[in-house]
């Protein structure tokens, strides 16, 4: 009995034809194996830009509360100049040494045009890099001010254009203030406040997405999520 059970077993095994995979479903596999691939690093560098993109921008708006800082402590305008009053600010534009990759931190400092209220050549302080600083990863898309009286945006693009932006505040208060090329003598001492906000857009050359960093005039420093319309952030 043992040994017909054993033939039996022996040729159901033996007759079975061997099975494999096909020439056919190696390549359907191979296809989706690319294709998820390709899937998770598109969305992967996707995020990376996203991340970096939200990275700066709150660099950015620290570099922005850097100069509120300043403007409130009492810190010293120059190393053994003995000068504490002075304010500070950080101008964004589109020549010399600010663009659309540069801004840069300044003190109010020279005796000609002390307490202007805005920057002039000779009193910057550090200057900051977006990016690798050619504009071909990240750079400024846009900045802007929102003009008190018009109720309209004053903006480096669109219909009203200018040149440059500064984010100014002075002792004793935290309180934001706004000049613009437009206006380069808003900021100036006892001078009549122009704008009540400003913001400044930042943009991954290769998306679609835009990081706004708004300042309020009430000093408040906000960075918007991505898209957001600034007037709403």
């Amino acid at each position: 009995m043992q040994t017909s059970f054993n033939r039996l077993r022996s040729y159901f095994r033996h007759s079975r034809p061997a099975r494999g995979f096909t020439l056919i479903e190696l390549l359907v596999v191979s296809l989706i194996i690319v294709l998820i691939t390709g899937f998770v690093l598109f969305r992967q560098q996707g995020f990376n830009s996203s991340t970096l993109l939200r990275s700066l921008a709150y660099s950015s708006a620290l570099s922005v509360r850097q100069a509120q800082l300043y403007g409130v402590s009492v810190r010293e305008s120059g190393v053994g100049t003995g000068k504490f009053s002075q304010g500070f600010g950080v101008q964004f534009g589109n020549s010399g040494l600010v663009d659309s990759s540069h801004y840069l931190l300044f003190a109010d400092t020279i005796p000609a045009s002390a307490g202007n209220g805005q920057y002039d050549a000779g009193e910057e302080l550090p200057r900051f890099t977006l990016g690798n600083g050619r504009g071909t990863d990240y750079y400024i898309s846009d900045f802007c001010a929102h003009n008190i009286a018009s109720g309209n945006d004053e903006c480096q693009s669109g219909g009203t254009t200018i040149t440059s932006l500064t984010i100014f505040f002075r002792r004793p208060n935290p309180d934001g203030c706004f000049a613009t090329s437009r206006n380069p003598g808003a900021c100036a001492v006892n001078a009549v406040p122009v704008y009540s906000y400003a913001y400044v857009q930042l943009k991954a050359a290769a998306g679609t997405d835009v990081r706004t960093v708004k300042v309020s005039s009430a000093g408040q420093i906000a960075v918007c999520k991505v898209n957001a319309d600034p007037a709403s952030c």
